[in-house]
C-alpha cells in the first residue's frame, strides 16, 4: 500500500515539474491592442497581472480581467491562484478592461557577448576612471613636474621637516668620541 502512495507521489511531482517547466501562451485584449503572454501555468493571476501592467503601463493591482469582451464575465480568481487552477490553458483569451491604456513594447533582451569583449569594455572604463583605494576614495595622481624647492608633504597635506641627504651626509666632518676607558685610541 505505501509503494503505491509513494509511487503516486512521484507520478505527481514529474507532472507538476512538467507542468513547470513548460509556459503557455494566453492571449491578451484590450482597448490598446492585442498582445500575448507567454507565461508558466505554476506561475500567480498576479505575475500575470505584472506582465500585463507592464505592457500597457498601468498598475498590476488595477488590471481587471474578463473572459468576454463585453466585460461582463469577470475571471474570479484571487491573486494568488495558479494560472492551472484559475482554469486557463495554452492559447486562452482575456479582455482587459481598463480604459485609456496604451500597448507598450517591452524592452529588447541584451544580446549575448564575448568574454573577450566584455574584458576590453572594462579595460576602456578603467582607463577612462580615476584610480580609486579599496574604499572608493579618488586617489591622487603624481604631478608630472615636481617643484625641487617646494617642501614635501605627507597624505595629510602636512609640510614634512627637510633631511639630509646622502651627499649631504659625506661633506660634513665626523667628530668620533671616545670614553676615558676605550684603550682603541689613536
Amino acid at each position: 500500500m505505501s509503494e503505491k502512495l509513494t509511487k503516486n507521489k512521484v507520478h505527481l511531482n514529474s507532472i507538476k515539474n512538467k507542468m513547470s517547466s513548460e509556459k503557455i501562451i494566453i492571449r491578451v485584449l484590450s482597448k490598446a491592442g492585442r498582445s500575448r503572454v507567454e507565461i508558466a501555468p505554476t506561475s500567480t493571476i498576479l505575475d500575470l497581472k505584472t506582465e500585463i501592467a507592464q505592457r500597457l503601463s498601468l498598475e498590476a493591482k488595477t488590471v481587471a480581467l474578463c473572459k468576454d469582451a463585453n466585460y461582463k464575465q469577470k475571471l474570479n480568481v484571487r491573486d494568488g491562484d495558479t494560472i492551472a487552477k484559475a482554469g486557463l490553458k495554452n492559447g486562452a483569451q482575456l479582455f482587459v478592461s481598463n480604459a485609456d491604456t496604451q500597448m507598450t513594447a517591452l524592452p529588447e533582451s541584451k544580446a549575448m557577448r564575448s568574454y573577450e569583449d566584455i574584458k576590453k569594455e572594462e579595460e576602456k572604463k578603467a582607463e577612462e576612471a580615476p584610480a580609486m583605494d579599496s574604499y572608493g576614495r579618488v586617489l591622487k595622481t603624481a604631478e608630472e613636474e615636481t617643484d625641487e624647492n617646494a617642501a614635501a608633504t605627507d597624505s595629510y597635506g602636512r609640510t614634512l621637516k627637510p633631511t639630509e641627504t646622502a651627499q649631504d651626509a659625506k661633506k660634513k666632518p665626523i667628530k668620533m668620541i671616545y670614553n676615558k676607558e676605550d684603550k682603541r685610541r689613536a
